[in-house]
């Protein structure tokens, strides 16, 4: 009996002094054992982070630059469409332009050519004419030869 009262009072010594924050050989290293562990994870965990928290600012910088390559290339693009607008619109209005002259050059192509057939026939009809007063002409100096021939007869 007095073995388990011996017992029961190391049981509750132990029991104190563990409370107490005591503990036995084994107990403490197998919890400093658990401390160099979760330091250790600990530590690898932090690397994670600052590799994580890196990577993190690299993509938020790409992101950023990607960012403002878009808006240059978006203000280029709209620079490039106003220029193409503004070709396009100057394209048309030389095509109506080009209209305008084609349509002035045929105009005076056509008058040009009217002209020419107005001049063939008035030089036709100044030939005709002429061949008529050379006609006339030729009459005349017969009917004077023959005037003269006849005064001479008489």
């Amino acid at each position: 009996m007095l073995y388990q009262q011996d017992f029961q009072i190391q049981q509750m010594e132990r029991k104190v002094s563990r409370m107490q924050g005591d503990r036995s050989h084994d107990e403490q290293q197998k919890l400093e054992k658990e401390i160099r562990d979760k330091t250790a994870e600990l530590d690898k965990h932090k690397k994670e982070l600052g590799l994580l928290t890196t990577s993190n600012k690299q993509l938020q910088d790409e992101r950023r630059n990607i960012t403002k390559v878009i808006e240059k290339v978006k203000a280029e693009k709209a620079k490039i469409t106003n220029v193409v607008a503004e070709l396009r619109l100057e394209n048309e209005m030389v095509r109506g332009e080009l209209e305008g002259v084609i349509k002035k050059k045929e105009k005076t192509l056509v008058s040009y050519d009217v002209m020419k057939l107005e001049i063939k026939k008035l030089r036709d009809t100044v030939n005709l004419e002429a061949d008529k007063v050379y006609g006339l002409e030729n009459r005349k100096y017969q009917l004077e030869m023959s005037m003269e021939e006849r005064e001479k007869e008489i």
